[in-house]
């Protein structure tokens, strides 16, 4: 009843298809045998929250993302520019999803700027690990505690820093 229209509506207002069909992709076969690469779609179902999950798993949460060199990502970003052109690249759909991926996850949207892995959100998570270790350790003195707050709102900054819409547009 109300639930329904409830996420009936949500579902319009941010434009999910509720067409019929054969139903959400299940999670292992979303994983294992990804769909026809599509620029600017997502590999995953976002309809659903398991969809979503994987999406941002799979982009913001692969450490292997970290170790891109610069040569490394212009490859895939030529390999998704000649895609995009129509040209034969003999690349498979999971080879065009990877290329997607790593040009996400390393690169700021706007200028296409490399982002350096430190600063990564696929390193964001193992950085936490060891700062909120220290800023939990039950004896810490006071220049520990400090130290750990500072390094934590610091590193913070500049992943926020690092990751910054850079948009032309009027802030107001």
């Amino acid at each position: 009843g109300a639930d329904a229209r409830r996420i009936s509506e949500s579902c319009d207002a941010v434009g999910v298809d509720k067409s019929p069909s054969t139903g959400p992709r299940p999670l292992m076969e979303q994983l294992t045998n990804p769909p026809p690469f599509g620029s600017g779609a997502s590999r995953f179902d976002m309809s659903t929250y398991g969809g979503r999950a994987l999406h941002f798993l799979n982009v913001l949460g692969d450490p292997t993302t970290l170790w891109t060199s610069a040569a490394e990502l212009e490859a895939h970003r030529d390999l998704l520019r000649r895609h995009a052109k129509g040209e034969k690249t003999g690349a498979t759909d999971a080879e065009l999803w990877r290329a997607d991926k790593v040009v996400t996850a390393t690169t700021r949207g706007e200028t296409g700027e490399m982002v350096p892995a430190p600063f990564r959100f696929s390193f964001f998570a193992y950085a936490n690990l060891v700062i909120c270790a220290g800023l939990l350790r039950p004896d810490a003195s006071l220049a520990s505690a400090a130290f750990f707050q500072w390094l934590n709102q610091s590193y913070n900054a500049g992943v926020n820093w690092c990751n910054r819409s850079s948009g032309e547009g009027d802030i107001q």
